[in-house]
């Protein structure tokens, strides 16, 4: 659990069953990261004040096992994601409050996260959707990166 202001709260429940969601998070409005499970876009469905996104350690798993496939551009995605996760590991170790940790996410990782949407984007024109490349390209926008959606602001 986080305590208040902090900006991640954490619940285990002991069974995955639909109610058990509806349950924890009723009242809820914002964002929520979650792994690919049905009962999250079913709840989103109808909760038009939630913002479902991906996980991204799901979403590097996916990247990471497709390297076989084209090992360019998964080890360059890998390499992005290893970034955010090293800015996040920086911002922890300098006690960065939740409020000022969203200012440095729109401010260093807008911009990558648009040419990551870019690419992975085009690479789902061009790979199989069945593939291990397909189904990583497929879970990440179809999640994580949908919430930037626009083109960065210029600099």
């Amino acid at each position: 659990m986080s305590g208040p202001g902090d900006d991640v709260f954490f619940d285990w429940r002991s069974s995955r069953q639909h109610g058990e969601l509806t349950s924890l998070v009723e009242g809820f409005a914002g964002i929520m990261p979650s792994d690919g499970y049905g009962a999250y876009p079913a709840y989103v469905a109808t909760h038009p004040e939630v913002c479902w996104v991906g996980c991204w350690a799901h979403a590097r798993r996916k990247f990471f096992e497709a390297q076989a496939e084209n090992s360019r551009v998964a080890q360059w995605i890998l390499r992005l994601i290893a970034w955010m996760y090293h800015q996040e590991k920086q911002w922890d170790e300098a006690g960065i409050d939740a409020r000022q940790r969203q200012q440095r996410r729109e401010r260093d990782f807008t911009h990558k996260l648009y040419w990551l949407r870019v690419v992975v984007w085009r690479l789902r024109a061009h790979v199989r959707p069945k593939s291990g490349l397909g189904k990583a390209c497929t879970y990440l926008p179809a999640r994580s990166v949908e919430t930037i959606g626009r083109a960065p602001a210029a600099r």
